[in-house]
């Protein structure tokens, strides 16, 4: 009698840890652009459940988010860190084209983590990283935008 639970607990393990992969699965197709109907259809779910999984998926980014500054300047501090790292290792690739297409692409992310834009009006303080910047000259450039947005906003 008692191996019944214990092997009814395991299954609803087994099948928690697979509704976590297929919600996954689901939120990086979201991610991808693809409607909730086809991703339903490329997993084989229903479009409820696929809805039901990236609803959940969201409202756990809701509570996760930071919610006072000091959170905030946390959150940028690591995910600038994990940029600068992503940028070091895609400059050791062997694929020199494909390093600098994520090269440019942890650019844009550090860029739009800080607030800041090419295209921005007041170009007064905005460098213009290239893709043959070193990652010291780009965290310079970072120090520096963020330096003058702080003290343009005093």
């Amino acid at each position: 009698m008692h191996k019944q639970p214990r092997q009814l607990v395991r299954r609803t393990r087994r099948q928690r840890a697979h509704g976590i992969e297929i919600e996954e699965q689901a939120w990086k197709l979201s991610l991808a652009g693809f409607k909730q109907v086809e991703i339903a259809a490329r997993l084989g779910l229903s479009p409820t459940r696929v809805s039901r999984y990236l609803t959940r998926r969201m409202s756990r980014i809701e509570q996760n988010a930071p919610q006072t500054p000091e959170e905030l300047a946390v959150m940028r501090g690591s995910m600038r860190a994990r940029l600068e790292a992503s940028y070091a290792e895609a400059a050791c690739l062997p694929d020199r084209r494909r390093g600098l297409q994520l090269q440019l692409k942890c650019l844009d992310s550090m860029m739009k983590l800080f607030g800041l834009s090419m295209e921005s009006s007041n170009r007064s303080y905005v460098p213009q990283p290239v893709p043959s910047s070193t990652q010291a000259e780009i965290s310079e450039a970072v120090d520096a935008c963020i330096l003058a947005m702080h003290q343009s906003a005093r």
